[in-house]
This record gives structure tokens, C-alpha cells and sequence, in this order.
């Protein structure tokens, strides 16, 4: 269980945001105003756009992070883990202001990771 957080971080979160696209499809819109304009001062839509751009900034820097054959640290990966699950779950609540807080955490979180990554040698991961 520590190998997967520490070196395949990535499937993880490709399989949650999978799993978040998949079972979190619901109908939401822009509002239409008349004429050739739209309304994007609603919450969600500022939401979507952070959750999905901070998810493909997950698997990209956890996707080098693994070519690298570099490890993260196991607890803040976990927390890391926990801080991304939290988000879109609030976000699913339609709790967009903690979804908000809780997703830029996530993105700090992230950068701590991935900027203390080290390399260790396989035998110490598995202990």
C-alpha cells in the first residue's frame, strides 16, 4: 500500500477523476442570457474549472514525478489523497465555498509533494 502512494500516485488520481466524471455527471449549465452573452458569475462553474484543472495538474506532476523514478512522501500523499476526495465530495454537496478551500490545500499540498520527492531504493519502500 505505501508503493502505490509513494510511486503510483498517478493511477490513483486518474482513476478518481475517471470515477468523478463518471458518477459526479450532473446537469450543469450556464445561465443564458438574451443576446450573444453568458452569465459565468455562477459559483459552480468557477468550481469545475479549478477541481478539473488542478486534476490534470495531479496526474501530470505525479505522472513525471513516477518517469523519474522519484518517490513522494507517504503520509502527505495520503493527505494529499484524502484533501482531493474531500474536494470533489464538497463539490458534489454543493458546498463550493469549502470545495474552493479545500481544492487550493490540495494544490499546495501538491507542490510540497512533488518538491520534496527523493529517491530511495526499492527495498526500503517495501518496509
Amino acid at each position: 500500500m505505501k508503493r502505490v502512494f509513494t510511486k503510483y500516485m498517478y493511477l490513483i488520481i486518474l482513476v478518481i477523476f475517471a470515477l468523478a466524471s463518471i458518477f459526479g455527471n450532473d446537469s450543469i449549465g450556464i445561465n443564458k442570457t438574451v443576446g450573444w452573452a453568458y452569465d459565468i458569475s455562477n459559483q459552480i462553474f468557477y468550481n469545475v474549472i479549478l477541481l478539473g484543472f488542478s486534476q490534470c495538474l495531479f496526474f501530470i506532476g505525479y505522472l513525471i514525478i513516477a518517469i523519474l523514478n522519484r518517490y513522494t512522501g507517504f503520509r502527505v500523499s495520503v493527505i494529499h489523497f484524502g484533501l482531493i476526495l474531500m474536494s470533489i465530495g464538497l463539490l458534489n454537496l454543493e458546498c463550493f465555498i469549502f470545495s474552493t478551500i479545500v481544492c487550493m490545500l490540495s494544490i499546495i499540498i501538491f507542490f510540497k509533494n512533488i518538491f520534496s520527492t527523493y529517491k530511495k531504493e526499492v527495498g526500503e519502500i517495501v518496509k
